[in-house]
């Protein structure tokens, strides 16, 4: 059975739910963050990508030219 003392008083909930709010809004604020960085991040990775293949496929190109010289 729950005694008197044991119920939380108003203002101790009132403050709880204030402090979980706090909390919500927090994360909710946090996650936008990554999550934007992970866009971010995204785009540079696919950046990367295009430009080492482009890279690669230029010294693929001179490595061939080369190899095709006449006299070599």
């Amino acid at each position: 059975m729950i005694g008197y003392q044991d119920v939380p008083a108003n203002e101790e909930i009132t403050e709880l739910k204030d402090l979980v709010r706090q909390m919500a809004t927090y994360f909710q604020t946090k996650f936008g963050e990554m999550t934007s960085e992970i866009g971010k991040l995204k785009e540079s990775n696919e950046e990367l990508k295009k430009l080492t293949k482009d890279s690669s496929d230029k010294h693929s190109k001179e490595i061939a030219s080369l190899s095709l010289e006449p006299g070599q």
